[in-house]
């Protein structure tokens, strides 16, 4: 991996299916710090398919006969529900949707056939996601947390893709924050 072959050992920082593999990666390497936002729990992915299969079931049959996922996120309305905020301006929106790719679909089941193990994980991680996140809720915030023995962070108001949403800069400093007081 790219990461093993840096000068000094990395800060390792995902989001969403990145924050997966971040946690797969800490199973068996080491880093200075982690940061997961708006994971997949270590359980997997299931707990979204679930919801993706409540939102949208066709789509959902549509997604894993064709397996391809951009499909069933990249309207504007579908980026809007699943991504953003409400106050996200349409035109950004828009713009962010027209972008979306397909995430690998082995990856993506991959989160579905081994759990992290969790207790192989020894780096110092700050787990945090948005309130107002469709994808990884709350509760998976909260669920990721109680298994790796942190708090959670949630950021009230933010979405899924809250690096991209209004509130970008609150959960940017937080983040910063948090690394500042763990690497001095």
């Amino acid at each position: 991996m790219t990461v093993d072959r840096l000068p000094n050992p990395a800060v390792l920082v995902g989001h969403s299916l990145g924050g997966f593999a971040i946690q797969r990666y800490l199973e068996d390497h080491r880093a200075p710090a982690g940061v997961l936002v708006g994971s997949p729990p270590p359980s997997g992915g299931m707990r979204l398919t679930c919801r993706m299969a409540r939102h949208d079931p066709l789509g959902t049959l549509k997604l894993f006969m064709t397996l391809r996922a951009k499909p069933m996120f990249a309207s504007p309305d579908d980026a809007r529900y699943w991504y953003f905020s409400a106050e996200a301006p349409a035109k950004e929106v828009a713009e962010y949707a027209a972008r979306l790719q397909d995430e690998s679909f082995r990856a993506t089941a991959n989160t579905l056939i081994r759990p992290v193990r969790t207790k192989r994980v020894t780096t110092p991680l700050l787990v945090c996601g948005g309130s107002k996140d469709r994808t990884a809720t709350p509760s998976d915030v909260a669920l990721t947390a109680l298994r790796y023995g942190v708090e959670p962070v949630i950021l009230d108001g933010l979405p899924h893709d809250l690096m991209l949403d209004a509130g970008w800069a609150r959960a940017a400093s937080y983040i910063a924050d948090w690394l500042g007081a763990r690497l001095l």
